[in-house]
């Protein structure tokens, strides 16, 4: 899910990054690049409680989690990205990986709620992967709403 382009959103923060949480964040990038998920997620989820206001932390332990499959985990934490002002082309993805967490996690309605934010964002480059991903999730959404019935 996640692509291998420059990762880090450098949204200014104050107060200043502490170093701690930069060397876990750091690590936490080095095990991304390897598809150590766990380790990565746990090297961002240091960063997060050392330095909470820094939305990539909270993004990245969240794509970590998401290519584990613990889609229900990484939920809160792409919300948390959000909500702390990722910018950038990330915060297009963070709302379409949001929405595909959400649709494999049972959540249909948050789905369709995150994908909308997502196109309103302006989806993500490559545009076919974006569009292939849309289409995953409404098949999804549209699988579970009739199992429901």
């Amino acid at each position: 899910m996640a692509d291998m382009e420059s990762p880090v959103c450098h949204v200014s923060v104050d107060p200043p990054i502490p170093e701690q949480a930069r060397l876990h964040f750091e690590r936490g990038m080095e095990l991304r690049e390897l598809h150590r998920w766990k380790r990565a997620a746990e090297e961002f989820g240091c960063a997060r409680t050392l330095f909470p206001d820094w939305a990539d932390t909270w993004f990245w332990e969240a794509v970590s989690l998401d290519n584990r499959g613990e889609e229900a985990k990484a939920i809160p934490l792409y919300e948390g990205a959000i909500s702390r002002g990722l910018s950038g082309r990330w915060r297009g993805r963070a709302f379409a990986w949001l929405a595909s967490s959400c649709s494999k996690a049972g959540n249909p309605e948050s789905a369709l709620k995150y994908l909308t934010d997502a196109e309103l964002a302006g989806g993500y480059e490559p545009r076919a992967e974006f569009d292939e991903l849309a289409r995953q999730i409404r098949r999804r959404v549209l699988r579970k709403t009739k199992n429901r019935t």
